[in-house]
């Protein structure tokens, strides 16, 4: 299972599309209605929406012979919208299906929506529409839009990957947007890392030192109250294994160890940008721990090293600037440098980057390509969720 942001107009995540995937390595969709059902189920009612994208919605694709499937009412109404594929044909019975789906309170989504009027006969019977952004008409699209929202339904725009096109689709008068457009930067030229990360950039700077003692990083840390206290405080998390026995700025570098704490000022500069809510620290702490969980489970050297790469993986974004520039300016050990630099150099590093990246899109292909099973990509994409959801917490307290 993976899951996708959907984003508002203000740029804040209000759904999360999940993609599902069987242990055979089928995608939903390509599975008998049976193991569709049992796909879903498992997904959303054992492991619990709460976990899978806490209090947003969750859209699902539901192939057309699961529709009827008496399982799809186990999936509660106001927490759910559900997914239309795009290679239906608009029969009577889809639409008394449609009809009764909706009567129970459901909303339905029609997916990869193309202006073709092929499927206009099912708009009156769903609430929102899904438009594949690559394939539109730009010239069209904004009258296209318009034409929807004059007939009362949400418009999303999916697959919107750059700033640009966000914009584009923005103006067009969009309501919701799909696609990994907050995690590309936004080039600023001659940025440079601003100063109110001081601290953090100076003992970013100095973890990379072989030779740095604890009593200087106690120094460093001890000069910023604020940061002292946040790493107390999740050095006292249970993400960590304690339960509140870390008092002293020694005992929690002790506990979390130097090459996690390299991980964490990263993760505490992103905070600092972003004011603690940012998605892109909710993609930042998911995929770092997805690295470090996936590098554990391949029984890879220093899986501490493999969540520093995941985190930092998305400063460009954070800072809005172009990797090159953010890596001349926070110095790291030169094997992680250059991962970042190109996540496709042969390496464990790489390896296991690039799996989380395919797992975050849910491009099950890659993942298969990349030698492991599905069950193991769910196990460790749910306590990478779980860990991400309690340091937040932590850095928002």
């Amino acid at each position: 299972m993976a899951r996708q942001p959907i984003f508002n107009r203000q740029g804040t995540v209000t759904a999360f599309e999940l993609l599902f995937r069987d242990s055979t390595g089928k995608s939903v969709g390509e599975l008998t209605s049976q193991q569709e059902a049992a796909a879903i189920a498992q997904s959303v009612l054992d492991i619990g929406l709460d976990t899978l994208v806490g209090e947003n919605r969750a859209f699902i694709n539901i192939p057309l012979e699961l529709l009827s499937h008496p399982a799809l009412l186990l999936l509660p109404p106001k927490r759910v919208v559900l997914e239309i594929l795009e290679d239906v044909e608009p029969t009577a019975e889809l639409i008394e299906t449609m009809k009764s789906l909706k009567s129970k309170g459901y909303t339905i989504a029609l997916d990869d929506f193309v202006f073709d009027g092929r499927l206009d006969s099912l708009l009156p019977y769903c609430q929102l529409v899904k438009v594949e952004f690559p394939v539109a008409d730009k010239a069209a699209l904004r009258r296209n839009v318009a034409k929807l929202k004059s007939m009362g339904l949400t418009t999303l725009a999916e697959k919107v990957e750059e700033k640009d096109e966000y914009k584009l689709c923005l103006n067009c008068g969009f309501d919701l947007f799909q696609g990994y457009f907050f995690a590309k930067p936004e080039l600023v030229p001659g940025a440079a890392v601003k100063a109110g990360t001081g601290t953090l950039a100076q003992l970013l700077h100095e973890l990379q030192n072989p030779g740095v003692t604890i009593v200087r990083i106690e120094e460093l840390l001890s000069s910023d109250a604020r940061l002292t206290h946040q790493l107390l405080r999740i050095a006292n998390t249970a993400a960590f294994g304690t339960s509140g026995g870390v008092a002293s700025i020694r005992a929690a570098l002790m506990t979390v160890g130097t090459v996690r704490l390299t991980a964490l000022v990263g993760l505490m500069m992103i905070a600092e940008r972003s004011g603690g809510h940012s998605d892109l620290l909710t993609l930042g702490t998911v995929r770092a721990k997805l690295c470090e969980e996936l590098a554990r489970h391949f029984g890879h050297s220093g899986p501490d090293r493999h969540f520093t790469v995941g985190l930092l993986s998305v400063l460009d974004a954070v800072l809005g600037m172009k990797m090159s520039d953010v890596l001349v300016q926070i110095p790291l050990a030169e094997d992680l440098k250059a991962v970042l630099l190109d996540p496709t150099k042969p390496g464990e590093l790489g390896d296991v980057l690039r799996l989380a990246q395919a797992v975050e899109t849910g491009n099950w292909p890659a993942v298969q390509a990349l030698g492991v099973d599905p069950i193991t990509v769910g196990d460790c994409y749910m306590r990478a969720l779980h860990w991400s959801d309690e340091i937040r917490s932590q850095l928002a307290a």
